[in-house]
């Protein structure tokens, strides 16, 4: 196995997601290599049309007796090939929080798409990436899916190498589900509409930071979520929202924005207050789960004004029916 080939393998962010097959090159409880039906793609944000394409993988493993496991890549292609910069709908820590709750069991790898793997030739990531490291004996994508040096790779061409299938769209109101339409729907905050596409609630996953104590001044202490670079921004407003903190599931408000109120040209940031929650949450990493967009973001003449808007917003929220669809337990709030 060339060097090269094997660099290019990365442990996906939370290595606790991942099930236990031995690694890239692991072995079974019989002293063999496991073979492994692979879905193919990155994955973005894991809705309903890259969901298809992973059963698909699964239900192959399961008759054929092999591992089912999901590939994907630390980057977009799509930007490092083409130099674009669209945002994402989830960074390597959700992707792999939303894998383990919508697929427990399947393996998660990750691919390095550096220099090196940008050049690789088509075959070259057939027969030494999926054949021979990862002992691929179907694989399945979408007919979209493109590999290999300038993406010239196609389903049709892996065909050539070893078993292949695809795996055609997914609609949903006359259109294909697509990762740029649902992005779209998030930063015009129309998130019931995104979380229909997406087959979960729409999730940021992150560390709690300290903030500077407002939220707690008022009465509504909160948690300040560190937003990765690179995610799509949720338009800015109030939120009917869920946070998992150390495996249990709160219900919450977020607000999106600069904070008007108090800040003439406020930094974008986070803030989320959690119901019925008097734990200490700081350096914790927290899953944020979004359900419904509540109000625009403004400004308030005074402080008794936005703690009236705060409280009314709380109770809107509370009187909205949620669960974590699919995206943790199966937990109803």
């Amino acid at each position: 196995m060339p060097d090269t080939a094997a660099a290019l393998f990365q442990k996906p962010h939370g290595e606790k997601h991942r099930s236990d097959t031995g690694g890239q090159d692991g072995m079974d409880d019989r002293g063999q290599k496991i073979r492994r039906v692979t879905a193919l793609g990155f994955f973005d944000g894991l809705h309903l049309g890259h969901q298809a394409v992973i059963r698909r993988a699964v239900e192959i493993a399961a008759e054929t007796g092999a591992a089912p496991c999901i590939l994907t890549f630390d980057r977009r292609p799509k930007n490092v090939a083409r130099n674009e910069s669209a945002e994402l709908l989830t960074d390597r820590r959700a992707k792999a929080v939303l894998a383990a709750a919508l697929f427990p069991g399947v393996e998660l790898i990750e691919l390095s798409f550096d220099a090196n793997l940008k050049s690789m030739q088509w075959q070259a990531f057939a027969t030494e990436i999926l054949q021979q490291k990862l002992n691929t004996v179907c694989a399945v994508s979408g007919r979209s899916f493109r590999f290999g040096q300038g993406g010239c790779g196609t389903p049709p061409m892996l065909r050539r190498i070893l078993a292949a299938e695809t795996v055609g769209e997914v609609h949903f109101g006359g259109r294909s589900v697509s990762s740029t339409r649902i992005r779209a729907l998030i930063r015009n905050g129309e998130i019931e509409a995104a979380n229909r596409l997406l087959g979960h609630p729409h999730t940021i996953v992150g560390p709690s930071v300290r903030g500077d104590g407002r939220g707690r001044q008022l009465g509504f202490a909160t948690l300040n979520l560190d937003l990765a670079a690179g995610l799509v921004r949720p338009r800015a407003g109030v939120y009917v929202s869920a946070v998992r903190l150390k495996g249990r599931l709160y219900r919450s408000i977020t607000n999106f924005g600069t904070r008007p109120t108090f800040y003439e040209n406020g930094v974008f940031d986070c803030e989320t207050h959690i119901f019925d929650f008097n734990g200490q949450s700081y350096g914790e990493e927290a899953e944020l789960l979004l359900y419904a967009f509540i109000r625009e973001e403004r400004r308030f003449s005074d402080r008794d004004a936005l703690v009236r808007q705060i409280t009314a917003d709380v109770e809107t929220a509370k009187r909205f029916e949620i669960s974590d669809g699919g995206s943790g337990k199966g937990e109803s709030l």
